[in-house]
């Protein structure tokens, strides 16, 4: 996905082709949002007011998700016309600082496309904490743990988590909650640095650090 020639619009390259496709973006203008996800052909964005969206930009498809009021934390600050203009996240922050310290990531269960059924969780606050919705919430529920956490996947119907412990769990829907697993609880021999750490699915499906 390429930057558009305004910000109603989306160039796509075409790796097989080696073509580039121009195409026309909804309402909120794509080249004002910022993205903070992508899975199975979807992107999470975030418009000008923090309004989150998943977003199809081949087909224009959208869908709104809870509005990031409903996250701890957080209140909106308003002007006379009850039209919200800034955040105020634990402390003063400006959308700027909003948008880049205080959704890390966000991760999608499965493509919308077909039921719109579908779970997603995101790492959020300055303390990264974990968050999810189910399609058709009207709000975040946030999940209780201990731990701060670097990153997350989904994979063979979980959700997997690595924390800033070192730790990797699973997290399995369980009707309105999650069952949660701690998959690895010690990677000392591995992991001889600390620092920020990434899980990713390699093509033969494991699991890898």
């Amino acid at each position: 996905m390429l930057s558009g020639d305004d910000n109603s619009t989306a160039k796509f390259f075409s790796i097989v082709e080696k073509k580039i496709y121009k195409i026309q973006c909804p309402e909120p203008m794509i080249g004002k949002r910022i993205y903070v996800g992508s899975c199975h052909g979807w992107l999470v964005t975030l418009d000008g007011r923090c309004n989150m969206h998943l977003l199809n930009p081949l087909t224009g498809a959208q869908i709104p998700l809870p509005s990031v009021l409903t996250l701890p934390f957080i209140r909106g600050i308003y002007n006379l016309e009850d039209q919200i203009t800034n955040f105020k996240v634990e402390q003063d922050h400006n959308q700027y600082s909003f948008w880049l310290k205080f959704i890390h990531k966000v991760v999608l269960s499965k493509a919308p496309d077909a039921d719109n059924d579908f779970t997603i969780m995101m790492i959020y606050s300055h303390w990264c904490k974990l968050a999810f919705a189910r399609a058709g919430d009207k709000a975040w529920t946030p999940i209780s743990s201990p731990y701060y956490y670097s990153d997350i996947i989904y994979r063979n119907a979980k959700f997997y988590t690595i924390n800033f412990h070192q730790v990797v769990e699973t997290w399995e829907p369980d009707e309105l909650a999650f069952k949660h697993i701690i998959f690895i609880s010690d990677l000392s021999s591995y992991c001889l640095l600390r620092g920020i750490y990434y899980l990713v699915e390699s093509l033969d499906s494991n699991l890898m650090l």
